[in-house]
C-alpha cells in the first residue's frame, strides 16, 4: 500500500509538535523521483561514502550508503533563517520504520537549528529522548534505557 503525502505530513506535524514546535517556516511533503549518481570517493580517513543526489534540478551532497527506489516522498522542513532539512521516505519501509526515521531525522534537523534544545525531553536527564522501534512500536526512548512511550499511538510493525 502506498503512503499518501497527507499521511506522512500528519506524522511529521505530530513529531514536530513533540520536538517543541521549533521555529520553522514551512513543512513540505512531496512525491519525487530520486536519482542517485555514482558514489563520490571518500576523503582519506573518512568512514563513509558520499552520494550525490539530484532532485528536481537541485543538487545536494548527502551521506548515505542506501540506494533509493523509483519514487519516494521527500519531507522538507524549512526554517525561518532560510536553512532546511530533508528526509527521504522510501516506499519499502513499514509505517513504523517511517515514523522512527522521521522522528530521528527531524529531531536531528531541529537539534541543529536550535543549537541542541533537548526535545522531546527525557525526564530527569539533560538529553533528548531518541526514536527507536521497541517491540515493533515506534517509540521515544531514553538513550540510557527505558521507553518513554509511542511516538504516534496506534502505529506498529
Amino acid at each position: 500500500m502506498r503512503r499518501t503525502t497527507a499521511t506522512v505530513r500528519g506524522w511529521a506535524e505530530t513529531i514536530l509538535h513533540q520536538l517543541g514546535n521549533p521555529g520553522f517556516r514551512s513543512l513540505e511533503v512531496e512525491m519525487t523521483e530520486r536519482t542517485i549518481e555514482e558514489p563520490i570517493a571518500p576523503a582519506s580517513g573518512s568512514a563513509f561514502v558520499s552520494w550525490l543526489r539530484i532532485t528536481e534540478g537541485e543538487e545536494s551532497d548527502e551521506s548515505t550508503n542506501a540506494r533509493g527506489t523509483d519514487s519516494e516522498l521527500l519531507v522538507t522542513l524549512r526554517f525561518k533563517d532560510g536553512s532546511w532539512w530533508g528526509v527521504w521516505v522510501e516506499e519499502f519501509l513499514s509505517d513504523a520504520e517511517v515514523v522512527v526515521k522521521l522522528a530521528d531525522q527531524l529531531q536531528d534537523g531541529v537539534l541543529e537549528a536550535t543549537g541542541g534544545a533537548p526535545f522531546p525531553p527525557c525526564p530527569g536527564h539533560g538529553h533528548p529522548a531518541v526514536a527507536e522501534l521497541i517491540d515493533g512500536v515506534p517509540s521515544w526512548k531514553c538513550p540510557k534505557g527505558g521507553s518513554l512511550g509511542p511516538i504516534i499511538p496506534g502505529i506498529a510493525a
